[in-house]
């Protein structure tokens, strides 16, 4: 029984192609996000989340973003990709600063697990939106079915918003 075991896990070890370099970027960005939610992050859930959504927008609707992503000499996705997180990290720091979402509600144990997941999730979508149907293609099935596609990104643009609609956390 014990070698049957010992078998099996060196057959997955030994089989990489279970684990893609996607697949670990993935995991590793639900990892850090759940890290951050569990850690530090438990009064700043509803900052975090929506900086993500204004930056989203801003990087969608606001024409001269596409001129700063233009001014990093790279690929332009990842000029975008730059961008988005600069926003990103500035909307949040004035968000978290500024006291107007104060924690009145803060998510605990399994809750913080599951909005940690779904806003990984917005921001790995909108991450994917940015980079070119090249680089896209070369994912993964497993996540271009997850992440990929206007499906995708309409229900994991609506799920931090449901999942943050549920919770009941402490006062």
């Amino acid at each position: 029984m014990q070698e049957e075991v010992i078998i099996s896990v060196s057959d997955f070890v030994a089989n990489t192609s279970y684990l893609t370099w996607d697949t670990l970027v993935v995991i590793g960005f639900v990892i850090l996000v759940c890290g951050y939610g569990y850690t530090l992050g438990k009064d700043f859930i509803v900052p975090f989340l929506v900086s993500i959504y204004i930056a989203g927008f801003v990087m969608l609707f606001v024409p001269y973003v596409a001129w700063l992503a233009s001014l990093i000499e790279t690929d332009q996705g990842i000029a975008s990709i730059i961008v988005f997180l600069a926003i990103f990290l500035i909307i949040f720091f004035i968000l978290k600063t500024n006291g107007f979402f104060e924690p009145y509600v803060v998510p605990t144990g399994f809750e913080l697990g599951t909005i940690s997941i779904a806003i990984s999730g917005l921001m790995l979508v909108i991450v994917t939106s940015f980079m070119s149907a090249e680089m896209v293609a070369s994912f993964s099935p497993a996540i271009r079915l997850l992440f990929v596609g206007d499906i995708q990104t309409t229900i994991w643009a609506l799920l931090p918003v449901g999942v943050l609609l549920l919770i009941r956390g402490d006062t």
